[in-house]
């Protein structure tokens, strides 16, 4: 569900010299839900800009939405063995007014509070709030997701959400056998497709009894992306148009318009296991009695973090480089 989104905007985003994609398929699918709650009709941590010559529209229907809600309860279980942070907030202008439909939704299904700010008075200052915010629910992992400037006298809004993760390796991989090896590039992404992703992570298609020996990079990754132009290359054209987007469901009015969309991920994993809000030649090997089949991974490849009770994909991206 989510990785098809995923998969497309990896495609758009992609450049032929880019060394390093990571996305957070939870986000991107959030963005989605998010615009319908404003839109009337739409084709698709982060961040949403209003500005005051243009908002959301809460009338296509609460079937996304509650699902969303379900999947979001789902995913942030407490008995989990994993930490999986969602945090939601809503940035609006003090003399702006929104629609209480608009409000209750947001709360209902993304627990979004709204929190008022100067943004016609003090712009810089909201912006280094909200940045703050998104640090703190990140554990520090995603420092100023909004650049300067982002943010200025027209904003109305801005709809943040940021993801944090941390797991452990079933396995942890021992420390003392990390060391460095030789890493070879190649292009590979072309080959993964959404059924090919569900069929390779079917337990029924798997040897679940076979050891196998883990040769895997110990790396660090961090990216920002203005996701502007590649959601307008995906068909999301109208919401950044002062003169055709329409985001009434939000205030009731219009006249508000998307300005950024502002994505910002990091991804770290070493031998414990994994973190990301989402390298060094260096390879850690798990070893273990009795191992059959080796993996190495020392070579371009794709990962991504799932939810597998709900086969949700939360994080994806290339590891291409270990410079």
């Amino acid at each position: 569900m989510m990785f098809s989104e995923t998969d497309s905007m990896l495609k758009v985003i992609i450049k032929p010299d880019a060394e390093r994609i990571k996305l957070s398929s939870f986000y991107l699918w959030t963005i989605n839900c998010y615009i319908r709650v404003a839109q009337a009709q739409c084709h698709i941590l982060s961040v949403f800009v209003f500005n005051a010559t243009q908002a959301l529209s809460f009338s296509s229907g609460e079937g996304v939405h509650a699902d969303c809600q379900k999947l979001n309860a789902d995913i942030n279980s407490p008995s989990a063995s994993y930490i999986l942070k969602l945090a939601n907030r809503l940035y609006g202008e003090n003399t702006a007014h929104f629609l209480p439909d608009f409000l209750e939704a947001t709360q209902k299904y993304y627990q979004a509070d709204l929190k008022t700010v100067d943004f016609i008075g003090a712009p810089e200052a909201c912006r280094a709030e909200i940045n703050s915010w998104v640090e703190q629910q990140t554990e520090n992992k995603i420092k100023d997701l909004l650049k300067p400037g982002t943010v200025n006298a027209d904003t109305r809004l801005a709809l943040v959400n940021a993801v944090y993760f941390k797991g452990n390796w079933k396995n942890p991989f021992k420390e003392p056998n990390t060391k460095e090896m030789p890493f070879k590039i190649k292009q590979l992404e072309k080959e993964l497709t959404q059924e090919r992703l569900n069929e390779w992570t079917d337990r029924k298609n798997m040897e679940v009894d076979l050891e196998v020996l883990v040769d895997l990079p110990k790396f660090k990754l961090e990216e920002d992306y203005e996701l502007n132009e590649p959601l307008t290359k995906l068909g999301m054209k109208d919401v950044f148009c002062a003169g055709s987007a329409d985001l009434s469901g939000m205030n009731g009015e219009g006249g508000l318009f998307l300005s950024t969309v502002a994505h910002k991920v990091f991804v770290e994993v070493n031998e414990e296991g994994t973190q990301a809000a989402a390298a060094t030649g260096v390879v850690s090997r798990n070893l273990s009695s009795g191992w059959t089949r080796y993996f190495t991974a020392d070579h371009p490849f794709l990962f991504f973090i799932r939810h597998n009770e709900t086969k949700s994909v939360l994080f994806f991206g290339r590891f291409s480089s270990p410079q």
